[in-house]
């Protein structure tokens, strides 16, 4: 029996058919499984948003209560600082209120008074001049310390906004993805 002459062009036809319908199957396929994963990340955002206010509210709270504690550590060396002052030129008044009743009662006496008086003249600065270094080094430390804890607050402030610009800038990614899936819809 003779072949018919469109039997090639049919069995063409057939199997471009089938191909198209493959493709098409494997299409939906790919779309099933997309918003599949669309949804997925759906849930996941919104798992991190819900996470986001509890671990950043921890977060300031741990900021409030450390800079509350700096605050009492400062007030408390600063009042420190002036009780020792305070005792300072208490020391330095009654030290030269001494100086000045040994003068006195001793002008009688010039040459014991004039001895008497350059040995307690450099005992005095002596003391003074000790006084005043260990007050400089206290200054110098509190002020250390101070800076130490103005530094440790600007670190902390630094911190918890590369936090906050790192969490806006993941929510722009995400809102990203959630407007391309709703353009796809």
């Amino acid at each position: 029996m003779e072949a018919h002459p469109y039997d090639v062009p049919f069995k063409v036809i057939t199997e471009l058919k089938a191909q198209i319908h493959e493709l098409r199957a494997a299409l939906l396929a790919e779309q099933q499984q997309r918003a599949a994963e669309v949804l997925e990340l759906r849930n996941q955002l919104t798992e991190v948003k819900k996470e986001v206010p509890t671990k950043f509210a921890g977060l300031k709270d741990m900021i409030l209560t450390l800079q509350k504690e700096m605050a009492t550590y400062v007030r408390s060396k600063d009042k420190s600082l002036e009780e020792l002052k305070t005792q300072n030129r208490q020391a330095l008044s009654q030290l030269n209120a001494c100086i000045q009743d040994e003068i006195q009662a001793r002008a009688s006496k010039e040459k014991l008074d004039k001895a008497q008086f350059e040995t307690l003249s450099r005992e005095t600065r002596h003391d003074t001049h000790h006084l005043q270094t260990s007050l400089d080094d206290l200054e110098s430390r509190v002020h250390a310390q101070k800076e130490e804890a103005d530094n440790k607050s600007n670190n902390l402030s630094h911190d918890l906004h590369q936090i906050v610009s790192y969490l806006q800038k993941m929510a722009g990614s995400w809102t990203v993805f959630g407007s391309e899936g709703h353009l796809k819809d």
